[in-house]
């Protein structure tokens, strides 16, 4: 089983904790934020969020037979069996090749 690599992902609970430990709506000097002001804030601590590195498993389709002779195509990661190959097994979620 092949992995690759979705780039700039972020936790979306590790945010949500990050934004609430971080909140700035007011300003320098004492005074409620204006909302120029708030959008900076809000996106400078996003920015800060550290980043995750999420992976889609890839697989292959290979061809075989069901239980009663019938052709279809088997994912090699979950087994799952259909009779067209797609580019995404719909049981497990892989990106899927055509098995050479």
């Amino acid at each position: 089983m092949k992995e690759e690599a979705i780039d700039d992902a972020i936790s979306r609970s590790e945010t949500i904790k990050y934004l609430n430990d971080n909140m700035v709506w007011y300003d320098g000097y004492g005074e409620l934020a204006d909302d120029d002001e708030k959008l900076k804030a809000i996106t400078d601590l996003v920015n800060g969020v550290p980043s995750v590195t999420l992976t889609r498993n890839k697989g292959h389709w290979k061809r075989t037979t069901d239980a009663i002779g019938h052709f279809v195509w088997e994912c090699d990661i979950c087994e799952w069996q259909q009779r067209f190959a797609t580019n995404y097994c719909p049981d497990c979620g892989a990106e899927m090749e055509i098995e050479e």
